[in-house]
């Protein structure tokens, strides 16, 4: 019986080690997920330790304004330009080789620095303006608010680098050293927020978040250069190239950013309802986020290289049948997640919040909103792999259409189901948005791939430029 087991321990360990797709899904998502839960957990205890230091004092106050804004900017710099970039650093590695690849990294660090310190720039001069509309901090309060802006705007551009170097490490399938670099960032600013909040205050946690940004960067560096692929930035010379990795950034970004307003939309909308409908909202979205935010960490960052090189090499039949199965398998596997948080959502509410001045009444109200925002889990993580599958054919403009779709479906859903359940009917309206946009999405995609299959190389109405041509020599 030891015999048995240890020789199925050997084969699993040898079928997880093995170069297949389903072999590194399995793997790279296990250390995604891990890495993820474990960068959660650190961000509990440093949000319990910020509450031990700060309390609910105005200098806590206007860090997180700061750093939301931050991180605000940093999204809209990188985390759309990996959509383009991403496919262009798989098809140049595979027709160009290193020397293709490394070059195709330093064009993408060296936008990514000259877009940084141009954002920042911005920032810096609009910051003054902006902070007034989006907070009804009294003046003093906004003139700090705007001082930890300016200290905390080097974040910017070093987040936005590991970010892209992540991109990079996963796209040549290297997980190990971003999940550590990802467990590290909590870990290293606990421990330097510690250290010196005695005496530095709330610039102390300041420090803590750039140091530790910076180790996050270092760690990326380093796995880089191991892989052969880290050069000094620089900007691309040639236009086919910019054009290649830049073509249809703003596109993507305008539905981002459109689609990123839609929990402020909800959140305003509630506002016109009831006393504490906003509570509710959030408290009741509080558990499916997690069912939705580990599976899509883990299908953006996994997927994507991979469905990127499938891409790359043509073959999108293998493409269509890999995409499609998982689909299907997340959407039964999160369906069953839904259906076993719904059955539990009352008790689980009662446990996590029923106490103090949360009454059992506040219980039976974020439990209907709980249920509803459960609705909409099967639909947006498997809408997350149809979003990946699009981007790594090279579609951009479905982005800002279906983005600006959502949005409107939003306000539109929002506004005829709060009128008769209130604050669950806007987690209703959210879910049935999803629903049809993702359906949408799905349909979309499979006509592209019939739009590929009926043209006579496989192509897109004719073969594609390669990147090594766009490669310059020398």
């Amino acid at each position: 019986m030891n015999f048995c087991s240890s020789s199925s321990v050997l084969r699993i360990r040898e079928w997880l080690r093995a170069d297949t797709f389903r072999a590194r899904l399995t793997r790279n998502s296990a250390i995604v997920a891990s890495s993820a839960l474990l960068s959660r957990a650190g961000g509990a205890v440093i949000q319990m330790v910020l509450a031990y230091l700060f309390g609910t004092q105005d200098a806590i106050d206007a860090y997180l304004l700061a750093l939301t804004l931050a991180l605000f900017l940093q999204n809209v710099l990188v985390g759309t330009l990996r959509v383009t970039v991403i496919p262009v650093f798989v098809k140049a590695k595979q027709e160009g080789g290193l020397d293709a690849a490394r070059h195709v990294v330093a064009c993408a660090f060296g936008i990514t620095l000259v877009g940084g310190v141009v954002l920042v720039a911005v920032a810096l001069l609009a910051a003054q303006f902006i902070l007034p509309w989006i907070s009804a901090f009294p003046e003093q309060k906004l003139v700090f608010t705007h001082q930890l802006l300016c200290l905390l705007c080097p974040l910017l551009i070093i987040s936005s680098l590991s970010f892209l170097g992540t991109s990079f490490l996963q796209a040549v399938n290297v997980f190990f050293a971003s999940g550590l670099a990802m467990v590290l960032v909590p870990c290293v600013t606990l421990v330097v927020l510690l250290l010196f909040s005695g005496h530095g205050g709330i610039y102390a946690l300041v420090g803590a978040t750039l140091f530790a940004s910076l180790t996050e960067l270092t760690v990326i560096a380093f796995a880089l250069k191991r892989q052969r692929i880290l050069t000094w930035p620089a900007l691309p010379r040639d236009e086919r190239l910019r054009q290649a990795m830049l073509q249809g950034y703003l596109t993507v970004a305008a539905g981002s950013f459109i689609m990123a307003n839609s929990t402020i939309v909800n959140q305003a909308m509630a506002s016109m309802l009831e006393a504490g409908s906003v509570a509710t909202l959030v408290y009741g979205g509080r558990v499916p986020s997690v069912f939705m935010a580990i599976p899509s960490l883990a299908i953006v960052q996994v997927l994507f290289p991979e469905f990127s090189k499938i891409a790359a090499e043509g073959d999108y039949r293998q493409l269509r049948a890999k995409l499609n199965g998982i689909v299907l398998k997340i959407f039964w596997c999160t369906s069953l997640a839904a259906a076993l948080l719904i059955l539990f959502s009352e008790p689980l509410t009662r446990i996590l919040f029923e106490r103090g001045k949360f009454s059992a009444d506040d219980t039976i109200r974020v439990h209907l909103t709980q249920v509803c925002y459960s609705l909409e889990i099967p639909f947006y993580v498997s809408g997350i792999v149809v979003v990946q599958g699009l981007a790594a054919l090279g579609t951009r403009r479905a982005f800002f259409w279906f983005g600006l779709l959502f949005f409107s479906g939003t306000i539109l859903g929002n506004y005829i189901f709060m009128h008769y359940f209130g604050a669950p009917g806007i987690a209703l309206s959210t879910g049935l948005v999803y629903l049809l946009l993702n359906t949408g999405l799905f349909i979309h995609l499979q006509g592209m791939f019939r739009k590929i299959e009926r043209t006579s190389d496989g192509g897109w109405c004719g073969k594609p430029q390669g990147v090594r041509a766009l490669i310059p020599k020398g």
